[in-house]
């Protein structure tokens, strides 16, 4: 993803609004440096970071069996022993893209997968309609 980002904020001639719809699952620091390349080009960034609730809150409660979409390996997991370190590792995930975009002046909006991007959308224009007045 990041390689992706450094080949359009070279490509793109003129400043302008970049918007980025993703779960952002890849290399943070290498997706940080990426977004910043954006920055040093003067255009406007702004983030939704996409995830589905269960991604957030770990709500199982029987064992299961897990499948990485991406590479098909599969992985087993009793949620009574991993739930308190995942919720913890996943908000320090949330965390730093939060911080780190705060920092770099660039928007950041964590949404979930069950809000339909319409709405997503229409939620961040109103938020800031009224930040601006």
């Amino acid at each position: 993803m990041a390689s992706t980002f450094h080949n359009l904020a070279n490509r793109l001639a003129k400043r302008g609004l970049v918007i980025i719809i993703s779960d952002l699952y890849d290399d943070q620091s290498e997706i940080l440096r990426a977004l910043q390349h954006f920055v040093h080009k003067r255009h406007q960034i702004l983030v939704f970071h996409v995830m589905d609730p269960s991604e957030l809150t770990f709500p199982f409660k029987k064992i299961m069996s897990f499948v990485d979409m991406e590479t098909d390996e599969k992985l087993q997991v009793d949620p009574r022993y991993v739930r308190e370190a995942y919720v913890a590792e996943m908000k320090a995930f949330v965390e730093r893209y939060r911080r780190e975009c705060s920092e770099r002046k660039i928007e950041y909006v964590l949404t979930q997968t069950d809000t339909p991007y319409d709405r997503m959308l229409l939620d961040y224009l109103a938020r800031r309609k009224a930040l601006l007045k």
